[in-house]
């Protein structure tokens, strides 16, 4: 019987299988030292804002930064200000957002500084910067400038040094505009060729523009932004088939953060305009058009509270978002008026804020930063005369005029960040044709100036 022993052949390798294990070895070792380099790596910082070094930021603006991995939110105050500022930080993921409990001060210079110990969620150190400075503006001034023969355009204005500069060329001119929360941004509706109106949005950092979207077969206006400056609710007013005429309002909804929009109703037959958001961002005011009301309604619940009005004007929010104020018309047997009242979120009586007679027109109210000065605008019910800047000290409870040129008619008073200054633009009732103007007032003394000899709808830039 034959024996098979086993014969062991050594492998003999070519120029190619050495090439190949070569190639393996090297792949290998490769990988091996990424992820040596990745547990090594620290947490990287990808955007913050304000930018570091920036010198126009706004008092409005929070502070928010990116990294490139998940936090673990393990240290209290990651972020602190000098000068000291308190606030409330929030963690979403690798976003970090800080916002001031208040604005910042003006033309100051902030210094940030950033905790070094903070770790990722895998337990990677943070290996970027940890300071940087920024510095915030002096408060300007947003308005229109209306002209005969040209486009309306948004400009912007020191009051210091009364230069303007525009911040939109648009071809066919722009309507309205709304500043966002954060002061970063401006929403402005312009026209177009085919008579439709779109919103644009503005960076005022950068003044790059970008089209929000178009509003085809319609004008899209009217803008209010949304707390969290990621959403604003405007007005849609679509061309009725095979006629140039419009449709009433209504009301949606605009996601900066997905471009995606929604009608506020579920039914979208409803009608609504005028909407303004509380500062606290809970609570949504609009004129209801299908009730002639005005809805007050809870972002969070969705309930609705409806009171009765009869001028269809914007209602204004308190500061305190407590509550917000109302023009109506109120009548007696001696004759009728338009006056001011207070509705309070809890009370269900409204409280008349145009003491005195009952034969005024009040309109255009403003609360001062503190909500403890009321600013409006006056005139006497049924006579021929320019409305004027009166001012409501809630501490006395007694009106007092501000100005007294009944040939000139005041209008869209509004207080500056210090609730020291009040700016509005006026027109002469003299004058056939007269363009409306920009002027100043110092609330305390009482010394007014002209700030921009065209203008219309001034606004604060903090």
């Amino acid at each position: 019987m034959t024996r098979f022993i086993p014969r062991f052949v050594t492998p003999t390798f070519g120029r190619f299988d050495a090439l190949i294990i070569t190639i393996l070895i090297g792949l290998f070792l490769f990988n091996m030292g990424m992820l040596w380099r990745g547990n090594q790596v620290g947490v990287r910082l990808i955007t913050s804002h304000p930018q570091p070094y920036a010198t126009s930021v706004s008092t409005l603006s929070h502070i928010s930064l990116t990294f490139d991995q998940p936090i673990s939110p393990t240290v209290e105050s990651p972020l602190s200000l000098t000068p000291a500022v308190s606030g409330t930080t929030m963690w979403d993921g690798g976003r970090l957002t800080f916002t001031p409990h208040q604005p910042l001060q003006p033309d100051t210079h902030y210094q940030a500084k950033l905790d070094p110990t903070l770790t990722s969620q895998s337990g990677r150190p943070y290996t970027d910067l940890t300071t940087w400075q920024f510095r915030t503006r002096q408060p300007k001034i947003i308005y229109l400038v209306p002209h005969e023969t040209e486009p309306t355009q948004l400009h912007l204005l020191d009051p210091h040094t009364r230069q303007s500069q525009p911040l939109t060329s648009e071809p066919h001119g722009v309507f309205d505009y709304a500043l966002s929360p954060d002061g970063g941004m401006i929403a402005y509706s312009t026209w177009n060729r085919a008579e439709e109106r779109n919103l644009w949005l503005i960076d005022l950092e950068t003044h790059e523009r970008q089209a929000l979207f178009p509003c085809l077969d319609g004008i899209c206006s009217g803008v209010s932004w949304a707390k969290d400056g990621r959403r604003l609710i405007y007005e849609r007013r679509d061309f009725i088939t095979g006629s140039d005429r419009l449709s009433a309002p209504r009301l949606w909804w605009f996601d900066l953060t997905n471009q995606q929009t929604w009608s506020l109703f579920e039914d979208e037959s409803q009608l609504g305009y005028g909407a303004t958001i509380s500062p606290d961002g809970l609570w949504l005011s609009y004129m209801a058009g299908n009730e002639q009301s005005i809805a007050i309604q809870n972002l969070q619940t969705g309930d609705t509270r409806l009171i009765p009005n009869g001028t269809g004007a914007r209602p204004v929010w308190n500061p305190d978002s407590q509550s917000l104020t109302i023009t109506d018309i109120q009548a007696d047997h001696d004759g009728f008026g338009v006056h001011l009242f207070k509705a309070e979120l809890g009370n269900e009586q409204l409280i008349d804020l145009s003491t005195g007679q009952i034969q005024v027109e009040d309109s255009s109210p403003a609360w001062s930063p503190d909500g403890q000065q009321l600013a409006f605008t006056r005139k006497l019910a049924g006579v021929s005369m320019g409305k004027q800047v009166w001012l409501l000290d809630l501490n006395s409870g007694k009106p007092y005029s501000l100005t007294d040129e009944l040939d000139i008619h005041f209008s869209v008073p509004t207080w500056s960040p210090d609730g020291m200054q009040l700016i509005f633009q006026q027109f002469s009732l003299k004058q056939m044709g007269s363009l409306p103007s920009i002027w100043r007032m110092d609330v305390v003394s009482g010394e007014i100036n002209q700030l921009a000899p065209v203008g219309s709808q001034p606004s604060w830039l903090p």
